[in-house]
C-alpha cells in the first residue's frame, strides 16, 4: 500500500546530535519545530521552535540543525538562521549558529540526500539575483525524498 499526503508539508526543523565514534557512535533526531502559519510556497517563511539543552546535548560529539518537509522537487532556501540561548529572566543571548547569515560562503553546512562530484546538495544563491535584496542564501538542490535538507 502507498500512501500520498494530500497537502504539501512545511518545512520544520529538529536538531541531530551525535555522541560516541566509530562503531559505539550514537545518533538521535529530535524535532523542534515547524513553519509558523500561514505558510507560502514561493515566499521566505519563518521557521521556529524551543529546545531545552539536556544532558545527551551536552554530551554530544556534535549537534546539527537539520531542516527538512517539502516533497521534492522543491528547493529549501536558508538565509538568517538563529539559534539562541534565552536565560531564565528571557534575555536573549548571542546567535550560536555558524555562518547563520550564509555570508558568502557555505562554511560550516552540510546536506543530507543524494550528493555526486557534479552537485553538492547545497549551493549559495545571490538574493539579489532572486529579487530578495542584498547578500546570500543557501539553496538545497537534487532533493528526491523529503527528508532531504
Amino acid at each position: 500500500s502507498v500512501s500520498k499526503r494530500l497537502t504539501p508539508m512545511c518545512p520544520r526543523w529538529s536538531l541531530k546530535m551525535q555522541t560516541g565514534r566509530g562503531i559505539s557512535t550514537n545518533t538521535s533526531m529530535v524535532f523542534m519545530g515547524r513553519t509558523v502559519p500561514p505558510y507560502t510556497v514561493s515566499e521566505w517563511n519563518l521557521v521556529v521552535g524551543t529546545f531545552r539543552v539536556d544532558e545527551f546535548i551536552i554530551s554530544g560529539n556534535s549537534t546539527a540543525i537539520f531542516i527538512d518537509g517539502p516533497p521534492p522537487p522543491a528547493l529549501i532556501y536558508l538565509d538568517d538562521v538563529t539559534t539562541t540561548k534565552f536565560t531564565q529572566d528571557c534575555s536573549v543571548g548571542s546567535n550560536l549558529v555558524l555562518n547563520g547569515e550564509i555570508d558568502g560562503d557555505l562554511r560550516f553546512w552540510t546536506y543530507t540526500g543524494p550528493i555526486n562530484r557534479h552537485r553538492t546538495g547545497i549551493e549559495l544563491a545571490d538574493n539579489a539575483e532572486k529579487g530578495w535584496g542584498e547578500g546570500h542564501s543557501m539553496m538545497t538542490n537534487d532533493r528526491d525524498q523529503e527528508w532531504h535538507g
